[in-house]
């Protein structure tokens, strides 16, 4: 689960570059890949249980694969994308930093580790929250 501004940007990023990879695929006339949802299911629950400092489940091989392996196909797959959207260099250097620090769920495991307090963990994802962020200049976008 992203814990700050840039980690939710970076995953609403790939997100829509996944999205938009897809259609242009399918408009050229490539068929939609078909997932088997127990597979789809099984790479959820393993994304969810080791995060990015474990394994995950490739779909194509159907194997365990490092998270940090699986993490740079995405990264190749979404790239022309993303440079499209302008955004190559910015997600590519979050998740490199993500992998090399930890994100927001690594960042509540080793608090409670380190505390044993799961209040110390609010705190602590309350202060990540607002990393990047100022708000003396940074301003909600006019509804």
């Amino acid at each position: 689960m992203p814990a700050t501004v840039v980690e939710s940007m970076t995953l609403a990023t790939l997100v829509l570059a996944l999205f938009t990879t897809a259609i242009t695929a399918i408009r050229r006339g490539e068929p939609a890949q078909n997932v088997d949802q127990v597979l789809l299911r099984a790479a959820c629950w393993r994304a969810a249980h080791d995060g990015l400092g474990g394994r995950a489940l490739d779909l194509e091989g159907v194997r365990l694969v490092p998270a940090r392996h699986a993490v740079s196909r995405l990264l190749d797959h979404t790239a022309p994308t993303r440079a499209d959207f302008g955004e190559l260099d910015q997600v590519t250097a979050s998740l490199e930093m993500m992998l090399d620090h930890g994100n927001g769920a690594i960042v509540q495991r080793r608090t409670l580790a380190r505390r044993s307090n799961v209040a110390d963990v609010i705190d602590e994802c309350a202060r990540h929250t607002f990393e990047g962020c100022n708000p003396q200049t940074d301003t909600a976008p006019a509804v």
